[in-house]
């Protein structure tokens, strides 16, 4: 028994030690590691390139000390792709309006833009495509200044790596599907962008037919494929789907989270369809009067408290019926009717065509008025 304490002892003294020179190498090593590439990133900074150096969870932006900005940690996890401050003085519907808004956008985000008509969501896409021109303010993108009125810095559309996606999805009439989408080719391009679009987006039967023989859900699918065949570091949405029916409109919106995903892309959709926005977006941005007024994911921003539970859903209520001493309300959640049954309070507080979010919480069912 002695003896097996002593040979304990000894490996436990030995796995210490052993530790700790295995904790001093790994150390050394990163150390080693982190010197070379911050003196590459000052050397690259010398000749005007700052190089965003990646590794691990974090993005870590190295600038000499001459320069007052050494270490600065720009973003944990994901770095900001898309920052902007605009300004611009609009005529709304309830007369004159001064949009002001700043955002930074996170590479790879799906955001949403939410208001009231006229509260200025499109004249902001308009602005960081290069359509509207802004009265003041700045676009930067992955380091890249697409307009920067002090600098006086304004690049063209064209210039400007972006797809835009129209409400009234402006398609050419007189080319068929495959010619819209050649049109929008780069020069020198590779054209086997168009074939693997018209795959993915299932345009194959379509694509010698023109615009008007096509329904509106596939012109908007013919309208989605152009705008991602250069490729676009962003994707502008603006209410691409309210023209269409709710099988439609369900059936685009699984399209454009396929290529979202697919491209890797930063998406920002104009929406007034709560339900819509709840299915796509990361993060939502409410307008009002040309301001943000609130932000967040889309649970903080259309309920007035967080909602836990296993099961939620996003429903559009049809019925409201008063059964004993109880209410039943029923919702349309998809192609499924879901019936809740809540109190007098909450009966009361709704009305058909209401969106609600429908939640199960320790078997007990919740639901709540959203937007």
């Amino acid at each position: 028994m002695v003896k097996y304490k002593q040979f304990v002892t000894v490996i436990g003294r030995w796995s210490i030690v052993h530790s700790r020179w295995l904790f001093f190498l790994i150390f050394r090593s990163f150390s080693a590691f982190h010197f070379a590439l911050q003196n590459a990133c000052k050397a690259a900074y010398k000749v005007g390139i700052l190089l965003n150096c990646s590794y691990g969870l974090s993005t870590i932006d190295y600038r000499p000390n001459c320069c007052n900005n050494s270490l600065n940690v720009q973003s944990i996890f994901i770095p900001i792709m898309l920052k902007f401050s605009l300004h611009k003085n609009l005529n709304a519907p309830s007369g004159k309006m001064n949009l002001e808004v700043n955002l930074n956008i996170e590479k790879g985000q799906f955001i949403a833009l939410y208001g009231e008509s006229g509260a200025g969501k499109t004249s902001i896409l308009r602005m960081i495509a290069g359509l509207l021109p802004a009265d003041s303010g700045n676009i930067e993108i992955n380091g890249q200044h697409w307009l920067n009125s002090e600098q006086k810095i304004n690049l063209k559309t064209q210039q400007r790596k972006i797809g835009y996606v129209f409400q009234d999805y402006a398609l050419f009439p007189n080319m068929t599907v495959r010619g819209n989408l050649e049109y929008a080719l780069e020069k020198g391009q590779d054209k086997s962008i168009i074939n693997e679009l018209i795959d993915m987006i299932e345009l194959g039967d379509l694509q010698h037919r023109k615009p008007a023989t096509l329904s509106g859900g596939q012109q908007q699918r013919v309208a989605l494929a152009r705008a991602l065949v250069r490729r676009p570091e962003v994707l502008l949405l603006d209410e691409p789907l309210s023209a269409l029916d709710r099988d439609m409109r369900n059936k685009l919106q699984d399209y454009i989270l396929k290529m979202h995903r697919q491209y890797q892309l930063t998406t920002i959709l104009v929406s007034h369809e709560v339900r819509e926005i709840f299915k796509m977006a990361d993060y939502v941005y409410e307008i009002r009067q040309g301001k943000i007024t609130q932000e967040g994911t889309p649970l903080e921003v259309f309920t007035s408290k967080q909602v836990s539970g296993k099961f939620q859903f996003i429903g559009e209520v049809v019925d409201i019926a008063k059964e004993d001493v109880v209410y039943i309300v029923t919702a349309l959640t998809g192609s499924h009717i879901v019936k809740v049954v809540t109190d007098k309070y909450t009966a009361q507080s709704l009305s058909v065509g209401d969106q609600v979010l429908l939640a199960s919480k320790a078997f007990n069912p919740l639901i709540r008025k959203i937007g």
